[in-house]
């Protein structure tokens, strides 16, 4: 998208690609107006466990460590699977000086989210409700799907089927 922009094309060398769970290196070029050296800054991208691909950035850098989150949705247990987010030698959560929480759900109406495999089996009921009109179906695995004969072929005219082996964070779906 960068490459074929003519108003951002010239950022493309700057890009840096990040890997989920994995430090990266970033040197911070000095910057002449206000006197300031370059400097390096560890970037390491963390699953946020909002969507599938979402996350959150912890930033090292100076002595100081900053936590972003973004929209997130992490359990204790999810939070405990993050390698990153602990001390490598001693397994102790690391100190975050600076956090910055940025969710969509600071409501007192929100406090309490339904766990992600109720939010998708109430999904999967809807899109059923839907399709109920239209002689539609949706399954899931292991889950089968309504508009089966039970011989391998099927009486609806249209079928969704989801196969979601995937992961928000560390809690999976329909397993």
């Amino acid at each position: 998208m960068l490459r074929n922009s003519d108003t951002f094309r010239h950022l493309v060398p700057s890009v840096v690609p990040l890997r989920c769970e994995q430090s990266t290196q970033i040197t911070i070029p000095a910057c002449a107006s206000n006197d300031q050296r370059a400097y390096g800054l560890c970037v390491t991208l963390l699953p946020a466990g909002h969507c599938f691909g979402s996350v959150m950035f912890l930033f090292d850098t100076r002595g100081r460590r900053v936590l972003f989150t973004g929209d997130m949705r992490l359990s204790r247990e999810n939070l405990r699977a993050i390698r990153s987010l602990h001390d490598s030698h001693t397994g102790l959560p690391l100190h975050i000086d600076s956090l910055y929480l940025d969710t969509t759900f600071v409501h007192p109406d929100s406090w309490l989210l339904p766990a992600r495999k109720t939010s998708a089996h109430a999904v999967v009921r809807l899109i059923n409700e839907w399709f109920s009109g239209g002689g539609g179906s949706v399954g899931t695995r292991g889950g089968g799907s309504s508009g089966s004969r039970g011989d391998g072929a099927t009486s609806v005219k249209r079928l969704v089927y989801l196969s979601c082996a995937g992961r928000y964070g560390a809690e999976s779906l329909f397993g």
